[in-house]
């Protein structure tokens, strides 16, 4: 999604209260060396389009960043440890404490900016940048705290952890792994082309703002009135709606073949139900994942919240049903930690639970 914002760039996506454009922000989290965040942005990397789309330098204060978009208006950033840079945002007297504000204006900047400094001042238009990063869990969880979300700037990013995946061997490069990598580097090239070509924008059938208006409304019903968690989940929950407008645009570019591509007619680009139903499909997984995110960042720490999460899977393995009551005490479990862990996987797919009378029964579910 995020290579298909970046050929499609600064496209706009024609909504109220007003236009959005198609940018997207990922952080990609998983272990160091065992779930391949560097390998994906390497691969990310090797297949983006040429053009003027320029890489961003991978450490920049807020002051090198607005010169850099006053030069380079459209850019995309590869990063694969942010765990300094969060750190250092937090820290109030680091010359990078003021990053994320500077951030959180470029995410949504709809038109020219000028910023004045000591010895220049910069005018940046048309920016449209793009940014993934990756770090370990552990480094996310001692940065970044559910504050940090609720104050908007890690709202903006969507947040992916990776599970462990199965050591693959080391093999000689095949003439069919060169050819599937070109593949898509010509792909996304053709889109890149035709959208900097032209001025298009992006409309929505009716149909398709129907069926994002009934799913928003489903979900807004469903954030959490807690005080803990509130913030977060409405926080994250409003920039994912954000994310499925914008989805909703990248699928349906994607979905054109070459030819419909370099064919493309009218300026108006309507995006369908079916490329909307997708869009949803896909933001209702990266809610679930966000309540497990939550659970692993109230915990005491991240290996902790990993192991209480697998001991509950490992309990649950046989597929049969367990009391609650036979299931808590063998999670070896702070009992605060108890009802968060149960609620979030549940609310995330999980397992599922029945009630006899007074007797909650928990089950993992087949598919998860």
């Amino acid at each position: 999604m995020s290579l298909l914002s970046s050929a499609i760039g600064r496209t706009p996506i024609n909504i109220s209260p007003e236009i959005m454009f198609p940018n997207v922000w990922t952080i990609l989290l998983g272990r160091s060396g065992i779930e391949r965040k560097s390998t994906s942005l390497n691969l990310a990397m090797d297949v983006l389009p040429t053009g003027s789309l320029t890489l961003l330098p991978n450490d920049y204060t807020p002051e090198s960043l607005w010169k850099f978009l006053s030069e380079h208006p459209e850019c995309a950033g590869y990063w694969d440890e942010c765990g300094g840079l969060l750190k250092k945002i937090k820290g109030n007297n680091h010359y990078q404490s003021t990053l994320d504000d500077t951030m959180c204006t470029i995410f949504t900047l709809k038109s020219s900016y000028t910023r004045s400094l000591i010895k220049e001042t910069y005018s940046a238009e048309d920016i449209f940048m793009n940014v993934s990063w990756a770090t370990t869990m552990s480094k996310f969880k001692k940065n970044v705290n559910l504050d940090d979300f609720g104050s908007g700037f890690l709202a903006r990013f969507i947040v992916v952890y990776a599970e462990a995946a199965w050591y693959e061997p080391r093999r000689n490069m095949t003439e069919e792994d060169l050819e599937k990598k070109q593949v898509v580097k010509d792909r996304l090239q053709r889109i890149y082309d035709v959208f900097h070509n032209k001025k298009y924008y992006f409309e929505f059938s009716e149909e398709a703002l129907e069926a994002y208006e009934d799913w928003a409304c489903e979900k807004m019903a469903l954030i959490p009135k807690d005080k803990e968690t509130e913030d977060y989940f409405g926080a994250t929950t409003v920039r994912l709606f954000d994310y499925a407008i914008k989805f909703s645009a990248l699928y349906e570019v994607d979905n054109l073949s070459n030819l419909a591509l370099s064919n493309l007619i009218n300026l108006s680009i309507i995006i369908s139900k079916n490329s909307m139903l997708k869009s949803i499909e896909k933001i209702n997984y990266l809610i679930s994942s966000y309540k497990l995110l939550s659970a692993k960042l109230l915990s005491l720490n991240a290996s902790e919240a990993d192991k209480n999460i697998n001991t509950l899977k490992g309990l649950l393995a046989d597929g049969e049903w367990k009391m609650r009551s036979w299931l808590t005490p063998r999670l070896h479990m702070y009992s605060r930690y108890v009802d968060e862990l149960f609620r979030t996987a549940i609310d995330s797919g999980l397992i599922e639970k029945k009630n006899e009378g007074r007797t909650v029964f928990i089950r993992l579910k087949e598919v998860v």
